[in-house]
C-alpha cells in the first residue's frame, strides 16, 4: 500500500519517520568487558542517523527524538535515559556553528506516579455553571469528556464516567539553548500543547506565513503559555561545556547498583507523628526541601481577584488585567475550593483570557455556620484565602500593584458603624505589622514593599476576636526577572543570583 502513495505523501512519510536502518549493525548487541564487569550495550548507534545528519548539516527545522524503551525513563527502564539525553547533547555541541542556532526541548509525557502537590487546571462541564465558569469567547466543548459521549462510544453504561480531559499532572521540562543557560526555573503554566505553540511562533516567524495547529482550543490557549518567556538575549562569556557522560561507564555502574540494598528509607510513622504532619508540623521523616533559590523568567501576569459582598452572597470576580503589559499580557486559570461547603460540589473552575474577567457568586447559607471559606489557587503561585462570617463587621479590602515601586497597594474600607482593628502580618518578613485601627464608615491604605524578597509576598489580614481572614500570596510581576520563592528556599535575603544559585 505503501507503493500506491502519491510521491508527496512517501516523502512526508521517509522525513517524518526515520531509523537507525542506516547503521551496519542495526537491532545488535554485543557483550563487552568494561572495568572487571560484563555489560551488554548496543553494538550499533542508538543515535546512528540523529548523529549522521547533524555531523552533515541535514537537520530539519524541527527533530522528533522519541527514545527506545530502555532510554526513554520509562519505569520499565528508568536507567539509561541520563546517558541518552548527555549524547544528544554532545552531538550537538560537537559543531558551534550547529549549536548556535539550536533549542533543545526535553519533555516528558508523564509523571510516572510521583505525587504533585498542585491539581491540575481543567475545564468546566460545558453548559453547567456549578461547576465553573470562564471569560467569554473561550471555547472548552472539547476538554470535558461527558457519560453520555462515553456510552455513545461504546462504553458499557455502568463504566462510563464523566470529567475534564487535562491539563494534567506536571512533569519536567527541560529547555537547553544559547538562550537559556544559567539553571534558570520558569513558572508560567504550560501543558502538552506549548511545544506546538512554540513552533507556530518560531515557524511562523522563520517562514513569513501564518502556521497554526487548529486541533488546540481556544480556552488552552488562553491559559497555557507557547514557551517563548523561557527565552533571554543570549550572555556571551566563558563557554563551557558540561562533562557528557561515557555510555559503558554509566551502564557499568547501573549493573554494579543491582547488588547494593535499596536505598528506600522507608519508615512507617506511627499515631503520634501523623497527627504533627497534619497540624502542619514537620517530622525527621519528612523530606527536606531543597534550600536556596534559583534566578526566575519575568512573566507577564497581573492577576486579581475581588470581593463583592451583597447581605449573605459573595461575589468574586477573577481578572487578568492588561493595564501593565499590554498585549504581552498573559491569561490564567483559577481552581476554587471551599471548605464546610454542604455540597458534594465543592471545587470550581475558572478561566479568563488576557483582559477579560469572569464572576461566580457563593451564598453563606450552604457553608457550615454560614463562615465562608474558599481557597482560590492560580498560576505562579497566585493564592487568596477567603474567611469571613459575612457579616458588617467585615472589611471591604482592595488589592492594587505598584509594579514601579515593587508594592501592594491595600485599601481597606470599614462599612460597619464602629471602629475596626486590622492586623497585618507578613510571613516574608516574619513579623506583624501595627494593629491598624479605621474609624466608622472610613477607609485606610496601606502600602506594603515587596521588593527585598524579590516581589515574593504572603500577606494575611486579620480582625483580631473575629472569623474575618485574608490571605494573599504570590509574585508580583513587573517586567523583570526575579527569583523561585526564597520562603520556600529559606532564603529571604536580597543577594545577587550568583551566591544563591
Amino acid at each position: 500500500m505503501f507503493d500506491q502513495l502519491s510521491q508527496h505523501s512517501k516523502s512526508l512519510h521517509q522525513r517524518a519517520f526515520q531509523t537507525n536502518e542506516g547503521d551496519p549493525h542495526y537491532h545488535e548487541t554485543q557483550e563487552i568487558d568494561f572495568d572487571g564487569s560484563q555489560i551488554t550495550v548496543p553494538k550499533g548507534d542508538v543515535l546512528y542517523q540523529f548523529r549522521q545528519d547533524t555531523r552533515n548539516g541535514q537537520l530539519p527545522a524541527v527533530s522528533w527524538l522519541c527514545a527506545p524503551q530502555n532510554f526513554s525513563d520509562h519505569p520499565s527502564a528508568p536507567m539509561y535515559g541520563a546517558w541518552y539525553v548527555s549524547e544528544i547533547l554532545n552531538i550537538l555541541t560537537e559543531n558551534p556553528e550547529v549549536w548556535k542556532k539550536t533549542i533543545f526541548i526535553l519533555n516528558y509525557d508523564e509523571n510516572d506516579g510521583y505525587f504533585d502537590h498542585i491539581p491540575p487546571f481543567v475545564a468546566p462541564k460545558p453548559g453547567d455553571p456549578d461547576t465553573g465558569r470562564t471569560s467569554p469567547g473561550l471555547d472548552y466543548s472539547s476538554e470535558y469528556v461527558t457519560r453520555e459521549q462515553e456510552i455513545a462510544d461504546g462504553v458499557e453504561e455502568q463504566y462510563a464516567t464523566e470529567g475534564p480531559v487535562g491539563l494534567g499532572y506536571r512533569v519536567p521540562l527541560i529547555v537547553a539553548s544559547p538562550w537559556t543557560k544559567g539553571g534558570w526555573v520558569n513558572s508560567e503554566v504550560c501543558d502538552i500543547t506549548s511545544t506546538i505553540q512554540f513552533m507556530e511562533h518560531f515557524l511562523s516567524h522563520k517562514t513569513g506565513k501564518p502556521i497554526t495547529e487548529e486541533n488546540i482550543s481556544s480556552w488552552r490557549r488562553a491559559i497555557t503559555g507557547d514557551l517563548t518567556s523561557v527565552f533571554r538575549p543570549f550572555q556571551r562569556g566563558r563557554e563551557t561545556m558540561p562533562p557528557f557522560l561515557d555510555r559503558n561507564a554509566q551502564v557499568a555502574a547501573i549493573n554494579r547498583a543491582k547488588d547494593e540494598p535499596a536505598p528506600n528509607g522507608f519508615k512507617k510513622l506511627d499515631a503520634v507523628e501523623i497527627n504533627a504532619v497534619r497540624s502542619g508540623k514537620i517530622i525527621g521523616a519528612s523530606p527536606p526541601q531543597e534550600s536556596g533559590v534559583k534566578p526566575s523568567s519575568a512573566l507577564a501576569y497581573e492577576l486579581y481577584v475581588h470581593e463583592e459582598w451583597q447581605g449573605g452572597t459573595l461575589k468574586l470576580r477573577f481578572e487578568s488585567n492588561k493595564k501593565f503589559f499590554g498585549e504581552q499580557t498573559l491569561g490564567a486559570a483559577f481552581n476554587v475550593y471551599a471548605y464546610g461547603y454542604q455540597s458534594s460540589q465543592a471545587y470550581w473552575s475558572f478561566a479568563c483570557s488576557a483582559g477579560n474577567t469572569v464572576s461566580h457568586q457563593w451564598e453563606s447559607s450552604r457553608f457550615e455556620n454560614s463562615l465562608f471559606s474558599l481557597a482560590i489557587h492560580g498560576p505562579n503561585g497566585f493564592y487568596r484565602a477567603i474567611e469571613s462570617a459575612a457579616v458588617l463587621t467585615d472589611p471591604q479590602i482592595q488589592l492594587a500593584y505598584d509594579a514601579q515601586r515593587e508594592e501592594l497597594i491595600f485599601t481597606l474600607k470599614n462599612t460597619s458603624p464602629q471602629a475596626l482593628s486590622f492586623q497585618l502580618k507578613d510571613a516574608y518578613q516574619e513579623r506583624n505589622r501595627p494593629i491598624l485601627k479605621i474609624a466608622a464608615g472610613k477607609e485606610k491604605q496601606v502600602r506594603i514593599s515587596v521588593k527585598e524578597q524579590h516581589r515574593w509576598h504572603d500577606i494575611t489580614c486579620s480582625q483580631p476576636g473575629s472569623r474575618c481572614r485574608r490571605q494573599y500570596a504570590g509574585r508580583l510581576e513587573n517586567g523583570k526577572v526575579s527569583t523561585s520563592d526564597p520562603l520556600m528556599g529559606k532564603n529571604t535575603s536580597n543577594r545577587p543570583f550568583s551566591q544563591r544559585s
